[in-house]
Order: structure tokens, then C-alpha cells, then sequence
């Protein structure tokens, strides 16, 4: 289980807050872990694993939340190779640029070239 504890005042009454919550919905999915979020002024709530809010309580409501929250075991593939795909998604975006640069260069200066 995930918990998250967060000062969503500052945001007042504005999406921020809103934001916060959805990125926490991210994190249950990504991880596949439950969400317990509590929030001050904020959104508080209950995620499962698939990122749908079970229970909440309203923005700039003073409440609490009861909820049996089940043990989940495992990870998921990007919890355990993160950084692998970051690194693929780098490369690819190295990748990229690079065609870019020799695309404009042979534009530029090679000016018979038709590639």
C-alpha cells in the first residue's frame, strides 16, 4: 500500500489539487499498489490498484475515511525495470535527434541532395 499524505491548502480552490489527486491514481496503477491519500483541504481517498476512487472526501471538508485495504503482493514490470525503460526512451529520443540533425545538415549544405 501506498500512502500519501499531502498539503493541497495552498492550491485553494483552484485544479492543482485536482492534479494531485489524478497523479496519485498514477501511482496506485503504475504500481499496481492501493492508495490511501489523505489531504489537507485537498481531495482524500481511496485508489486501488487500478487507479478508481473508492471513497473520497470533497475538497475543504473535514472528514476521515474508514477502508479495509487488502494485501497485495508482486510488482509490475515498470516498478522493476524503471530505469530501463527510461533508458530505451532516451536512446530512442538520442536516436531521433540525431536523424534530425543529419536531415537539416544534408538539406542545408548538401543543397543536390534529394534525401
Amino acid at each position: 500500500m501506498l500512502a500519501i499524505i499531502t498539503n493541497d491548502g495552498w492550491w485553494a480552490n483552484t485544479s492543482g489539487h485536482k492534479q494531485h489527486l489524478n497523479y496519485a491514481r498514477l501511482r496506485a496503477i503504475e504500481t499496481r499498489r492501493w492508495v490511501a491519500r489523505s489531504a489537507n483541504t485537498g481531495v482524500s481517498a481511496v485508489i486501488n490498484p487500478k487507479g478508481d476512487l473508492l471513497e473520497t472526501r470533497l475538497w475543504n471538508t473535514a472528514d476521515a475515511i474508514k477502508y479495509n485495504i487488502p494485501a497485495v503482493a508482486g510488482t509490475t514490470f515498470f516498478v522493476k525495470n524503471g530505469p530501463l525503460v527510461f533508458n530505451l526512451a532516451l536512446l530512442l529520443f538520442g536516436a531521433l535527434m540525431m536523424y534530425n540533425i543529419v536531415m537539416v545538415f544534408r538539406k542545408r549544405f548538401l543543397p543536390n541532395n534529394k534525401g
